[in-house]
């Protein structure tokens, strides 16, 4: 399930750069499951793993395009567990003025025994994205404040 879902993802940004439409991953799961980043803490999402019952993935990537158009995951490692699997993403994309930008995140993925995600933790360095969001929205990384994420992606 999570190497279908990255190369479902590779595929959207290979479609951007090739000029064809990128197509939403498929290998998604819907329903509530646990979620956990260390900025916000624990939450339910409602629309399941990945987020794709709202199209997020392919918004967020859109968001990047703007001024790195070959933005999205260039490699990626999983590490399978009796519960799950933790998965390595290596993110990178090179600026319209030819700045090479790269970003780290890695996921924690548990399952049941049906294998059904029931939590996801998403561990990143946020300066080395809130310089990604700056470049693209022309402003200064140290002066960029966090705000809302989402919201952001929402107004692409």
């Amino acid at each position: 399930m999570a190497e279908t879902y990255l190369a479902e993802h590779q595929a959207m940004t290979k479609a951007h750069i090739e000029g064809r439409t990128p197509v939403l991953p498929t290998a998604i799961q819907s329903g509530p499951i646990e979620f956990y980043i260390p900025q916000r803490g624990d939450s339910i999402m409602e629309s399941g793993a990945h987020f794709a019952d709202n199209g997020l993935p392919l918004r967020e990537l859109q968001l990047y395009w703007r001024r790195i158009p070959d933005f999205g995951i260039k490699r990626y490692e999983i590490f399978v567990s009796e519960t799950g699997w933790a998965q390595a993403l290596y993110w990178g994309g090179t600026g319209e003025d030819g700045t090479i930008f790269n970003a780290e995140e890695v996921d924690i993925v548990k399952t049941d025994e049906t294998f059904r995600v029931t939590r996801l933790e998403i561990y990143s360095d946020a300066k080395q994205w809130r310089e990604l969001v700056a470049y693209v929205h022309h402003a200064d990384a140290e002066q960029w404040v966090d705000g809302n994420y989402n919201e952001l992606i929402g107004a692409h």
